[in-house]
């Protein structure tokens, strides 16, 4: 019975589900570029920006090594350019901007049973294993102040990446293939 209500409770949280909603974690700039999406492509002409770029995304799952690869690579540049090279911070910020994908980062269990968001974020363990959300000792000796997750994912909405591949129009183009394809089987037919 337990489980009834708690899908209940969810159906009914879906039915008045918003892109306004806090829980979300849609920033308002992630909420604009969503319902304007930019209309022309993008181009970098800075080879200094162009290459940031490319490391941050080949080295994306390695924030600490992107630094270090940073400061390797720069000593081939010119000294001029060198001192342009963008931060980690800037990169991150340019390629959600260029790309239009905000990434969203939720607080999960421990083990991945599941995200505590929505109607689990209020939770203090895991429904599924009763880990700990939060780190334990941070949050014993502040009293239940101090809220450190002990695991964090990391999400990319569906929306922004559509509009991302549509943006660009050789991927449309690509996008388009599976209808075309199939208009041109039942013209067949």
């Amino acid at each position: 019975l337990n489980d009834l209500c708690h899908s209940i409770m969810y159906i009914d949280a879906l039915r008045v589900a918003s892109l306004n909603d806090p829980g979300t974690g849609m920033t308002a700039d992630a909420l604009e570029r969503l319902r304007n999406p930019r209309c022309q492509p993008t181009t970098i002409n800075d080879d200094v920006t162009a290459t940031a770029i490319e490391l941050y995304l080949n080295l994306s799952h390695a924030d600490q090594d992107y630094v270090t690869t940073i400061n390797s690579c720069a000593c081939h540049l010119s000294p001029d350019d060198n001192e342009g090279f963008p931060s980690l911070y800037k990169v991150k910020k340019l390629v959600t901007e260029l790309s239009g994908i905000d990434p969203i980062e939720h607080n999960m269990c421990i083990n991945s049973c599941m995200a505590f968001t929505g109607l689990n974020s209020h939770l203090l363990m895991c429904s599924i294993c009763s880990e700990a959300h939060y780190d334990p000792i941070k949050f014993k000796q502040s009293g239940g102040k101090e809220k450190v997750p002990r695991a964090v994912t990391t999400m990319f909405p569906l929306g922004p990446q559509l509009q991302a591949l549509y943006h660009d129009p050789k991927s449309a183009e690509d996008m388009e293939y599976c209808r075309q394809q199939t208009e041109k089987m039942f013209d067949e037919l």
